[in-house]
């Protein structure tokens, strides 16, 4: 509702980007720090977050109550203008080349991505759009022999 990527969430809370994908998915529990410091940032009460019967503010004043949370405290807010960089952008450009014919880590990924495109991207992020649809439907997603490290490989058509 108020254009905030879960990267630009993350930094201003002082945490990762796929805790937040996390969180927003259902796969783990927020603490009450958290819940906090997430609801100071969108300007409403932390009880809020959890009530299905809390109206939403309009967008305008989420972005302006977020814009107070960036000055207070001195996070860089560039992306309230809508600067931040188009991630999903960079990584269809490579699903639709021959990169990814071989199987590659998210770090490989990230790394080819910054080199043809200067997006900043990491390999988090990567792990974290190459998880979601459409994109998920045309990776595949093998793990080493130790199953410690994903690599992603085009699907076979």
């Amino acid at each position: 509702m108020a254009d905030v990527s879960q990267e630009n969430l993350a930094k201003a809370i002082f945490v990762h980007q796929p805790y937040i994908a996390s969180l927003e998915a259902g796969n783990i529990s927020i603490g009450l720090d958290k819940m906090e410091q997430i609801a100071a940032y969108f300007g409403v009460k932390y009880y809020h977050l959890a009530d299905p019967e809390y109206s939403i503010p309009p967008r305008q004043v989420l972005r302006e109550n977020i814009e107070k949370y960036i000055r207070s405290t001195q996070t860089e807010s560039g992306y309230l203008k809508n600067e931040s960089p188009n991630f999903t952008k960079s990584i269809d450009q490579i699903l639709q080349g021959s990169f990814l014919i071989q199987p590659r880590s998210a770090k490989e990924i990230a790394t080819e991505c910054n080199r043809l495109y200067a997006s900043g991207i990491s390999s988090s992020r990567v792990s974290d759009i190459l998880a979601r649809s459409p994109r998920k439907d045309l990776v595949e997603v093998l793990k080493t022999a130790k199953g410690r490290i994903k690599r992603y490989q085009l699907k076979q058509v």
